[in-house]
């Protein structure tokens, strides 16, 4: 009985330190919301913000409660009650309502990938722009020219808005993807995010849609546009490879 015991008294101090880094993981998020919050365009957008974090006492009840991920059950909650915009050090930026589009253009997010955008000018080819965070920041030279491929509408029409929001004229958006062939392919959605939907099934996925795509050889000859390709990004959800195939005459 006395082994017993004491394996059940070491189970319980591992499940309380199992508790306690979940707590710091929470103590962590708290700080970093707060920094999300004081990026909200104007008091009307820091007070949506701040809305939406203020339920999260009650989430890290339920985390405490159920074991389960405090991330994963912020996921269930992620929808703010209107649309939020974010301005920061990168741009002015209409997220929708989801808040996982808030933490995609959140100026403390992926800060180490920014200085590649910095560019001194030439093209830069971003696909799978999304909602335009590395093309906004890429067009403040108005030596530069940014053609921005978004293939997905709701997306596509949050991209158009920051572009119009930032005044960038040298931003160039097209409602198509970029593919290894021209015509009209599969496309799955997913709650995981706006930025998470791809050509390939995910076990999220949750509908299939017909998206247009082409190559980005022909999207950039029917552009017409002499200057020199820079630098190009893809982030298109495991397709990379078919968006390379496009790409060999420019490459």
């Amino acid at each position: 009985m006395s082994r017993l015991a004491g394996i059940m008294a070491s189970q319980g101090k591992k499940n309380f330190f199992r508790r306690l880094l979940r707590i710091g993981v929470v103590f962590r998020y708290v700080r970093e919301s707060a920094g999300i919050v004081m990026q909200g365009d104007g008091l009307e957008n820091k007070l949506i913000l701040f809305s939406y974090y203020i339920k999260m006492p009650l989430i890290v009840v339920k985390s405490l409660l159920t074991g389960k991920s405090f991330r994963e059950l912020e996921e269930e909650k992620k929808m703010l009650r209107r649309e939020v915009i974010i301005r920061n050090t990168h741009g002015v930026f209409e997220c929708g309502r989801n808040i996982l589009t808030v933490y995609t253009v959140n100026k403390n997010n992926e800060t180490h990938l920014y200085h590649h955008v910095d560019l001194t000018g030439g093209i830069f080819i971003d696909v799978g722009a999304h909602v335009g965070k590395y093309s906004i920041p890429a067009a403040k030279n108005p030596e530069a020219t940014i053609v921005a491929l978004e293939p997905d509408p709701y997306n596509f029409g949050l991209l158009k808005k920051n572009v119009a929001l930032n005044k960038h004229p040298n931003i160039i958006c097209i409602n198509k993807g970029a593919f290894s062939t021209q015509g009209k392919i599969p496309f799955y959605t997913t709650e995981q995010g706006e930025g998470r939907h791809s050509i390939y099934r995910q076990p999220e996925s949750r509908q299939e849609t017909m998206m247009e795509v082409d190559t980005v050889d022909n999207i950039m000859d029917q552009l017409q546009i002499k200057n020199d390709i820079t630098l190009i990004k893809i982030d298109v959800e495991d397709a990379e490879l078919e968006v390379l195939k496009g790409a060999e005459k420019i490459l």
